[in-house]
């Protein structure tokens, strides 16, 4: 998370010293550790058929989950509303399941850990992306599809995207947050000659934002084996940092490398690097 943890707060209505004053109804006395996890998606799609926007959607999701531990026994409570009240409730709750009696244990004051690096940089949020915006995507896609080939007779695209927030509070005095966008693109063709159909579907995702402005940026990685090789075709050296290589799905044949082409993984998990399929690893 690389905003200022109050940020996130506030996404959830709440202020630090609401978060102090539910951890202190749970963390109390016979009860070794205390953690509240809220967790806060907006979920968006959009969806094409022939053409026309056949299907689009909108849905927000949040609540908030509470632990409490006192010797072996944890107790947990969830709530899906995040009026103070509500937050009580669920301390309480969570605090009875633990079988802890009530008594007094100071809470420090939340310490906020900020991130060495942005696990998942996007430079225009998910939920900023307008419907007007989506639409325009896959109007291009279908577009494009039926330029390719007179063949193809009708185009199925969807684009779905979430946002994501959650913040963890323990009652060790950590304040932690992190910001999740999530972007998935499928697209379906249909192609008919001489009553033969034939139906062709691809499609990808991953914690990327959209659009991506940077002037390197070169589009997502096809995960399957054949368009993966086509697509790195013509270089020389494929450089892989931070990630596994690759993640295959679904099995489309072909050669894990082009010819010609080596490939280097920069990586600080040595089960990643004995993982890869080809190349070789640092």
């Amino acid at each position: 998370m690389s905003t200022d943890q109050t940020t996130y707060l506030a996404r959830f209505g709440l202020s630090e010293l609401e978060f102090r004053r539910t951890l202190g109804k749970v963390k109390v006395r016979d009860v070794d550790y205390a953690d509240l996890y809220f967790e806060s998606s907006v979920s968006e799609s959009v969806s094409m058929e022939e053409g026309i926007v056949k299907r689009a959607g909108k849905s927000v999701s949040q609540g908030v989950g509470v632990r409490a531990t006192a010797g072996e026994k944890t107790g947990f409570a969830y709530s899906d509303e995040l009026t103070r009240r509500d937050l009580e409730i669920a301390a309480d709750t969570a605090r009875y399941i633990a079988n802890s009696p009530q008594g007094d244990t100071s809470v420090p004051a939340p310490r906020r850990v900020r991130p060495t690096r942005d696990l998942y940089p996007a430079e225009t949020s998910v939920t900023e992306i307008a419907t007007r915006v989506r639409v325009e995507l896959l109007d291009r896609i279908d577009a494009v599809a039926r330029r390719y080939d007179p063949r193809i007779k009708n185009v199925l695209a969807s684009f779905n995207t979430e946002h994501k927030v959650v913040v963890v509070a323990t009652s060790d005095g950590l304040l932690v947050g992190d910001v999740q966008p999530l972007s998935r693109l499928q697209v379906t063709c249909i192609a008919e000659e001489g009553g033969n159909r034939q139906i062709g579907t691809y499609g990808g995702g991953g914690r990327i934002g959209f659009p991506e402005g940077h002037p390197l940026f070169r589009g997502i990685l096809p995960p399957a084996i054949g368009p993966l090789a086509e697509t790195l075709s013509g270089h020389d050296l494929v450089l892989v940092v931070g990630s596994s290589v690759f993640p295959y799905y679904p099995n489309i044949p072909g050669p894990l490398l082009p010819d010609g082409t080596s490939l280097v993984a920069i990586t600080s998990d040595p089960d990643e690097a004995a993982r890869a399929p080809m190349g070789d690893a640092i």
